[in-house]
């Protein structure tokens, strides 16, 4: 996750699921798919 920094893999499919999720709302609404760190740690809760 390059949010993040490093190679972080999402610890479950449900973390991973969020994201892809978070990031298609973002192109849909016309966005660029970038995540902010807090953007990720919000969605790993």
């Amino acid at each position: 996750m390059p949010a993040i920094g490093g190679r972080q893999p999402f610890r479950t499919a449900r973390e991973a699921q969020a994201i892809g999720e978070l990031v298609c709302r973002k192109l849909h609404e016309g966005h660029p798919p970038t995540l902010t760190p807090e953007e990720v740690a919000d969605k790993m809760e």
